[in-house]
C-alpha cells in the first residue's frame, strides 16, 4: 500500500503520529532527507526491526519507492501491520513538497 508525498506532507502537518523509515544507504542519507526520518539501510531491515514498534505507523522512503516497497514487504511479513510505502520515494517528495533539497 502506498502514500503519496502530498498525502504525507497533510499528515506530518496535521501533526498525525507517524514513523518515517528511510532504507537507503548513510550517503545518500547525508544528501537530503524528510525531517524527523530514522535510517535503516534496506540490507540491514532484517536484523534491525526489532529497534521499530509494529504498533506505529511506519512510512518506508528511499530514493524512488523500490527499495521501500521491499523493505515494507517484509515488514508485513513480520508482523507490521500499519506499513506504507512513500510512493516515488524522495524525488518525489522533493518534486511535489520539498523542492529546497538537492537531488541526486
Amino acid at each position: 500500500t502506498d502514500i503519496t508525498s502530498v498525502e504525507l506532507k497533510q499528515r506530518l502537518d496535521r501533526g498525525d503520529p507517524l514513523v518515517l523509515l528511510d532504507v537507503r544507504e548513510p550517503h545518500e542519507y547525508q544528501i537530503n532527507r524528510i525531517e524527523g526520518s530514522t535510517l535503516i539501510p534496506l540490507g540491514e531491515v532484517p536484523r534491525r526491526y526489532a529497534e521499530l514498534n509494529p504498533e506505529d505507523q511506519l512510512i518506508v522512503y528511499c530514493k524512488m519507492g523500490a527499495r521501500s516497497a521491499r523493505a515494507a514487504d517484509y515488514l508485513r511479513t513480520v508482523g507490521f501491520k500499519k506499513v506504507l510505502n512513500l510512493k516515488g520515494g524522495i524525488l518525489d517528495w522533493i518534486d511535489k513538497v520539498d523542492p529546497t533539497q538537492p537531488r541526486y
